[in-house]
């Protein structure tokens, strides 16, 4: 039977899915209906998405890679990187809707 150690790689990728998954719920009571993902020069959106399928779409995205991300060993530094990448976004798009 194989020996399995947790690496810090692999502890910061659960920490990122599961604080994801925790600020996607709390998103569904603080974000307005319709959220802003894409924003123009003048400063004013180009299209709404509705606030259901983004919060589904950017969990589901993000807790993908970090479950890739624990089992592909020698790729878990470029699924770590994906990671916080998407986590600033997710991050990114709450900020500019809350404003």
């Amino acid at each position: 039977m194989k020996n399995f150690r947790l690496s810090p790689t692999s502890v910061t990728l659960a920490a990122l899915a599961a604080c994801n998954i925790i600020l996607n719920i709390v998103g569904i009571f603080l974000l307005p209906p319709e959220i802003k993902t894409q924003i123009s020069f003048g400063g004013g959106s180009v299209e709404p998405m509705s606030k259901a399928l983004y919060l589904f779409f950017s969990a589901t995205i993000i807790v993908i890679c970090s479950v890739a991300g624990l089992y592909l060993k020698e790729k878990r530094l470029r699924y770590l990187i994906v990671d916080v990448i998407l986590t600033v976004a997710n991050i990114a798009v709450f900020v500019i809707n809350l404003i």
